[in-house]
């Protein structure tokens, strides 16, 4: 089994270096067109590729295996060939490593994505302190259990937390915006508890830590947009329709309320953008929907077909 172990992490390795590679080359640096779930899924696959797509290889690598131990039908590592190259298979486990060399090429990936996930965790520790002291300060409100209230003159409209989110409105911008405006801006900020928005954010931002800047940035600016854009329709649907968002963001855009470092708020991501977009919303399509489904299966047949042996003799390679 510790061999079996040992093939994975070998054949993970350049597989998620030569994602990283192809995210670094051909990652759309602009988000393009359409409803905004479906400009979030696009930049999120992108940004999330060096591990969704390695990781689903090797599953489809292991499927016809799998299949074979679980069902007990012909034993696939014999009529596949066992002398020509090692299985990703529970009945016949590869052997360990032979020598170092697969090692070393392993850990030439590992170790400087484990010290930039380390920066990036170090960084996410910062603002979860930083926001549970906001947390502290502050005090219940009469808006609901979920919202509680900065005694703070400058404007503040944000959601923190992973678990138990909580939004947070300052009494400066309370008493700058109109009756509607703090309703928009609760509806808001209430989607993006709703959406579990602070969660992704911060595994969003991970993700992004291993990535070039030049790279990251766009996909985060674009699936910042997107999420803003989301919870902006929702707002709509609850706190007087499009016309009254706009409004609601222009006196945001007025106020010059700032995008926090931490959490999300309804500030993030260009005001300009969404304002357009609430005006003059892109139609809703499933086909989006379809092309992801077709590409994941086409992935799982690239992995079980072609991908199950050029990953096997990867595996032989790494292991001598």
């Amino acid at each position: 089994m510790i061999g079996l172990l040992e093939a994975l992490a070998l054949a993970f390795a350049p597989l998620a270096l030569g994602t990283w590679v192809a995210v670094a080359l051909f990652a759309p640096s602009e988000a393009g067109g359409g409803e905004p779930q479906r400009r979030l899924a696009v930049a999120r696959a992108w940004l999330l590729a060096p591990l969704w797509l390695p990781l689903l290889l090797l599953a489809s690598a292991m499927a016809p295996d799998l299949a074979a131990a679980f069902l007990r039908s012909a034993d696939h590592c014999l009529t596949t060939g066992v002398g020509h190259h090692h299985h990703l298979c529970f009945l016949h486990p590869p052997h360990g490593a032979e020598g170092p060399v697969g090692w070393m090429i392993a850990l030439a990936v590992l170790v400087p994505v484990t010290a930039l996930l380390g920066l990036a965790l170090r960084r996410a520790g910062d603002e979860w302190r930083l926001a549970r002291a906001l947390v502290a300060v502050s005090r219940p409100s009469e808006l609901g259990a979920d919202v509680r209230l900065l005694d703070r003159d400058d404007p503040i409209a944000l959601t923190v937390g992973w678990w138990r989110p909580t939004v947070l409105l300052s009494e400066g911008l309370l008493l700058r915006l109109s009756a509607r405006g703090r309703e928009v801006v609760l509806a808001h900020e209430r989607a993006h508890v709703a959406r579990g928005d602070c969660r992704m954010a911060s595994l969003e931002r991970l993700a992004a830590a291993i990535l070039p800047r030049i790279v990251a940035r766009p996909l985060i600016a674009q699936i910042d947009l997107a999420r803003e854009q989301a919870c902006d329709a929702v707002a709509a649907q609850r706190a007087g329709g499009a016309l009254a968002v706009a409004t609601t963001l222009a006196e945001v855009l007025r106020l010059g309320i700032q995008a926090p470092p931490i959490g999300v708020s309804v500030a993030s991501s260009a005001l300009e953008a969404r304002v357009a977009h609430l005006l003059n919303p892109a139609p809703r399509s499933w086909g989006w929907r379809l092309s992801f489904a077709a590409l994941g299966l086409a992935v799982v047949a690239a992995g079980m077909g072609p991908g199950h042996v050029a990953i096997e003799h990867l595996v032989t390679l790494l292991l001598h």
